[in-house]
């Protein structure tokens, strides 16, 4: 199960990206900028890298079966207001 967090303090959520609209993409996208050290990944350790690899190979894996076992859920966090959101996180 993967996770996106919004937050704010002023009583505003910013609503997911373009490129987080899809979990699929996005969560795939992230495994395999964090396998190959890429982006932000880039000083990640080498034994984190080689998760997100096996973590990226059991995605892709499960996606050839035609399985779905990627879900996740998007989570709003309005501090200023007190408020937590929770949504399915679409594929």
């Amino acid at each position: 199960m993967f996770s996106e967090v919004k937050s704010s303090s002023v009583g505003n959520i910013a609503n997911l990206s373009d490129r987080q609209k899809s979990m699929d993409f996005f969560v795939q996208d992230v495994l395999e900028q964090a396998a190959n050290g890429q982006g932000k990944y880039k000083n990640m350790p080498v034994a984190e890298k080689y998760k997100a690899q096996t973590l990226l190979d059991e995605v892709l894996a499960d996606k050839e079966l035609g399985l779905q076992s990627v879900s996740g859920n998007a989570i709003g966090v309005d501090l200023r207001n007190k408020v937590v959101r929770v949504s399915l996180w679409v594929r």
